[in-house]
Order: structure tokens, then sequence, then C-alpha cells
């Protein structure tokens, strides 16, 4: 993990004034939410990079595409951190041709980000495109987050774009959960790209499989991706699908479980599986 284990230093954090941290002392809530707008939080440059946004709520109640998009002009943004706080409510109830509604979506270069501890919720209006999270680019972290009630994927890590597939991104110790929205599709979570890790996630409830690796010639290719100790129940689809034509996928320690009822008259998770 080598990639992803930085110091927490101060180099390049981004404070938000004087009220902001009376705000956080205080113990109230720090709320980024515009009135209008295309995004809440847009980034698009190189210069904006090594930036940390800490405890705060990206509110997309108002704006009409992407809560936060981290992305390229002439260069791209990299090495950006979001810990703590969330990503919401990104849509605004018109679907508009191809406008995208992600709750977070990293594309075109923008490389390197980590993502900890947020939670990213109730995103998106269409079952195809509108996701909690969408990467595309490499050697990103998503740790510990909260991903749920999203349109289409909780995390969908694919690029089918000219840049190339995302590679050696990592998904960890995150609970996924009642995405898909939308309907009828909507994996907790969706992978393809080289070298790829998928460890220790809670994924249920989701409306099609818990974890997808997804495989397309000429589309994007999923290559060594490793899908470790993941738990998962109650999803519409598969607990694991993985495409015949992914190469070197490795399963190791994962558990498959299903509800039964015990003696108090509840459910709780049984039939633990091993895969």
């Amino acid at each position: 993990d080598s990639d992803h284990d930085r110091d927490d230093g101060d180099h390049g954090r981004l404070e938000l004034g004087d009220t902001a941290a009376r705000r956080r002392v205080a113990g109230e809530t720090v709320i980024i939410r515009p009135a209008s707008g295309t995004r809440v939080l847009y980034l698009a440059d190189e210069d904006a990079s090594y930036i940390e946004f800490r405890d705060i709520d990206f509110d997309a109640v108002n704006v009409t595409s992407d809560a936060v998009k981290l992305t390229a002009s002439f260069t791209a943004s990299h090495h950006i951190r979001l810990r703590g706080g969330s990503v919401k409510n990104a849509g605004d109830g018109v679907l508009r041709g191809d406008d995208l509604e992600q709750g977070i979506l990293v594309t075109n270069g923008a490389d390197s980000n980590e993502f900890i501890g947020v939670e990213v919720a109730y995103n998106g209006e269409a079952s195809n495109r509108d996701h909690g999270f969408y990467i595309a680019t490499d050697d990103n972290l998503v740790d510990g987050c909260h991903v749920h009630h999203n349109a289409a994927v909780g995390v969908q890590i694919v690029d089918v774009g000219a840049d190339g597939d995302p590679d050696r991104n990592v998904v960890r110790n995150s609970d996924i959960h009642d995405n898909g929205q939308a309907g009828p599709t909507g994996e907790g979570i969706t992978v393809c790209g080289a070298d790829n890790r998928i460890e220790r996630n809670y994924s249920h409830d989701n409306q099609a499989a818990g974890i997808l690796v997804y495989d397309v010639d000429g589309v994007c290719d999923a290559i060594n991706t490793t899908v470790r100790s993941n738990w998962l129940t109650g999803n519409g689809g598969e607990p694991i699908t993985v495409y015949p034509t992914a190469v070197g996928t490795v399963e190791s320690g994962n558990f498959l479980f299903a509800p039964v009822q015990n003696e108090s008259g509840g459910t709780g998770p049984a039939g633990e599986i091993p895969r």
C-alpha cells in the first residue's frame, strides 16, 4: 500500500478561513452549497494540486451536473484529498441528454487522489451513467467511505474513452449499499483496468452485483484485479461477477452471506461461503 501511505503533513492543505475554522471548533458542519451553477467543486489544472479538503459537506442540490469533478483543461489536477465530510445530491431532477450527474467524477489524467472517510450519497438521475464515484484515472484511493443510494453504480472504476484504462486503484474498508436507485442496473463496485484492488469492503443491498470485474475488448480491459476479504449480501445480482475475458483476477477470502431467521425472530448473517 506504499502508493497510498503518504504522511498527513500540511503541504497543499486548503483552509476555508476564520469562519469555517470557528465552526469546526464549535462542532458545526461546514457546508458548501452553491445557489446555482454547474458543479460544487471543479479542479482542472496542475496548479490546483496537493490540496486537502477536510470535513466539508459538498451539497449539489442546486447545481446541474456533478458535485465534484477532478479533471484537466490543458493540464490535470492531481493529488487531491477529500477527508471526511460528504458529497451529496447531484442531480436536479432533469435529464439533459449526455449531461452527467455523478457524485465524484475523476477523469482526463487527474491521477493520485484520495477519498478517505467520505459519505457519497443520493447522487444522480440516470441508471446507466450517474454513479457515486466515477474514477477513470490511475493510482486513486477510496478508503473507509460510505457510498449509498446513488442512481447507478456505487464506485465505478472504468474508462471507456481514449485516455487508457484506469490502473492501480484501491477501494477498501468501505460500506457500499443501496446503489442502483434509478434501476435496473447498479453494482456496488465495478472495476476494470490493470492491478486494481478491491479489499475489505461491505457491499450489500445494491441493485445488481456486489462487485463486478468488467472486461470488454477494445473498451476496457481487466488485468490482474485483486478481490479480497470483502463481505457481500443482499445484492440483486451475483455477489461477485467476473467477466470470462478478464485476465489474472485473484479472488480470496470473500464472504457471501444469506440472511436467516434467528431465535428472536429477526434476521442475521449466516451461510458464510468463503470464496
